[in-house]
C-alpha cells in the first residue's frame, strides 16, 4: 500500500467514526467532536505535499462538515468562518479534474440526520457536478428521466447559486464556470433543434424533443439570469465604497502603463455595460474604473519626467532581478527548506516580471 492510499485510508476511518458521532441519537459529545475534527485535520494535513488534488478535495469535505455541525449546535460565528474556508477550498479544488481525485472515498458524501431529524449532505455541488450532469443529457432518451435530470441539475445550480461573491476571483470563477455550462447547454441545444428538424423530415412524433428543447432552453435561461444578478450585486457592492474600488482595480499589479491598460481591458471585458443590456449600474461603474484608470496613467506620466524617479524605476528593477536570480540558485539545489521547486520556479517568474516591468517604466 502507498503512503497515499495508506493516508486515504486512515482519513476515511476518521470520516467514518466522525459521521458515526454525529449521525448518534445520543447528544452531541463536543469535545469527543472536536477531538474527532481534530484527528481529521491531522490526517488530511499529512496529504498536503504527497497530493495536492486529493488534500484540497478532503479540505473541502472537511469544512463542509464542519459547517453542518457548527449549523446543529447554533454557532453561528464558527458556521461563518467554516464557510469562507469552504469557498477557498472549493475554489482551489476546481483547479484539478476530477480524474485526479477519483480515489476519494464516498464515505464523505453519506448524510447525518441532526436533533431535529432533518438530514445534513455532506457533499456540496461542484461546478464540475453539474458539467457531468449536463454531458449526460444527451444519453437520456425517455421524457420523464430528461426532466428528473434536467431539475436535479437545476437543484445543483442553486446550491451553488446561493454562494455569496465576494470577491472579483470568485466573480470570474462563477463567469468561467457559467460561461462553460451555457457552451455546453447551446451545444445541447443546437443538436437537438438539427435532430428535430431531421424528425419532421420524416414524420416523426417530436413531442419528447420538444420537451428536452424547452427543457435545456429553461436551464439556459435560469444560468444566464442567476448570473446576471450575482454580477450586478457584485457591481453594486463595488460602487458601494468608491475608495476601496479604486484600490482594488490596480493595487496588485506593477505601476507601469502597459500593465495598467492591460487590467483596464480586463475590468471592461466584465462590466462593461454593453455585456449587460446597457444596464446604467454598469456604465457607473465604468465612469470610476475610466477615472481611477486616468488617475493612475496621469501619475505614471507626471513620475516619469523626474530624474530621480527613472532612477528609483531601475534601482527596483535591479533589486527584483537580483532577487529573480537568488531564488533561482534555490531552486536548482531542490532542498530549500521553505519552499518547493514548483514554488520557487513560481517566485522566480513573478520576481523577473517585476524587474522586466520597472526597466520598462525606467526606459519608457
Amino acid at each position: 500500500m502507498s503512503n497515499t492510499d495508506e493516508a486515504n485510508y486512515k482519513i476515511t476511518l476518521a470520516f467514518d467514526e466522525l459521521l458515526t458521532t454525529l449521525g448518534s441519537d445520543e447528544p452531541l459529545d463536543c469535545k469527543k467532536v472536536k477531538e474527532q475534527f481534530t484527528s481529521l485535520l491531522g490526517e488530511i494535513v499529512d496529504l498536503e505535499e504527497s497530493n495536492k488534488p486529493l488534500f484540497y478535495n478532503y479540505r473541502l469535505r472537511y469544512h463542509t462538515l464542519r459547517v453542518s455541525y457548527f449549523q446543529i449546535i447554533n454557532n453561528k460565528d464558527e458556521a461563518l468562518k467554516e464557510e469562507k474556508l469552504l469557498h477557498k477550498y472549493e475554489r482551489l479544488s476546481e483547479q484539478f479534474p476530477s480524474s485526479e481525485v477519483s480515489d476519494v472515498c464516498d464515505t464523505t458524501r453519506q448524510p447525518f440526520n441532526n436533533k431535529s431529524g432533518n438530514t445534513n449532505y455532506i457533499e456540496m455541488p461542484s461546478w464540475s457536478d453539474v458539467q457531468s450532469q449536463i454531458t449526460s443529457l444527451s444519453d437520456v432518451v425517455d421524457v420523464d428521466e430528461i426532466t428528473n435530470a434536467v431539475a436535479r441539475i437545476r437543484v445543483s445550480l442553486e446550491s451553488l447559486f446561493q454562494y455569496e461573491v465576494r470577491t472579483l476571483e470568485e466573480l470570474q470563477i462563477c463567469q468561467n464556470n457559467c460561461r462553460s455550462i451555457l457552451s455546453a447547454l447551446n451545444a445541447l441545444k443546437i443538436g437537438e433543434l438539427h435532430d428535430t428538424i431531421d424528425d419532421n423530415d420524416n414524420e416523426v412524433d417530436d413531442e419528447s424533443s420538444s420537451n428536452y428543447l424547452n427543457c435545456i432552453m429553461e436551464l439556459i435561461d435560469f444560468v444566464t439570469s442567476n448570473l446576471e444578478n450575482r454580477q450586478v450585486v457584485f457591481a453594486s457592492v463595488l460602487l458601494s465604497n468608491i475608495s476601496q474600488l479604486n484600490e482594488l482595480v490596480f493595487h496588485d499589479i506593477p505601476q507601469t502603463e502597459q500593465c495598467i491598460r492591460r487590467r483596464y481591458y480586463e475590468w471592461a471585458r466584465m462590466f462593461h455595460s454593453d455585456r449587460h443590456n446597457c444596464n446604467p449600474i454598469f456604465d457607473e461603474l465604468m465612469k470610476h474604473i475610466n477615472t481611477i484608470r486616468d488617475q493612475h496613467l496621469s501619475k505614471i506620466d507626471a513620475h516619469l519626467v523626474s530624474e530621480e524617479i527613472v532612477q528609483y524605476e531601475l534601482n527596483m528593477g535591479h533589486r527584483h532581478y537580483e532577487f529573480s536570480q537568488e531564488l533561482k540558485r534555490r531552486s536548482e539545489c531542490s532542498n530549500d527548506p521553505e519552499f518547493s521547486v514548483a514554488q520557487l520556479r513560481r517566485l522566480v517568474s513573478t520576481e523577473a516580471l517585476w524587474a522586466f516591468e520597472h526597466y520598462r517604466a525606467a526606459y519608457h
